[in-house]
């Protein structure tokens, strides 16, 4: 999943605003109200948390 949102961020030039750190608890959030989600779902909402944080 990390290699994913990774991958979305640099082709938008944003790679710059990964952060391991936010990466792991944006991700527990987004498991923590749904642990089945599709990975692929979860990526994009991580991805999405860290445009809006950034």
């Amino acid at each position: 999943m990390k290699n994913i949102v990774v991958e979305l961020l640099s082709q938008r030039g944003l790679e710059h605003i990964y952060s391991e750190s936010n990466f792991k608890s944006y991700s527990k959030k987004i498991l923590s109200k749904n642990p089945g989600a599709n990975r692929y779902y979860v990526a994009l909402g991580i991805f999405d948390m860290f445009i809006a944080n950034a």
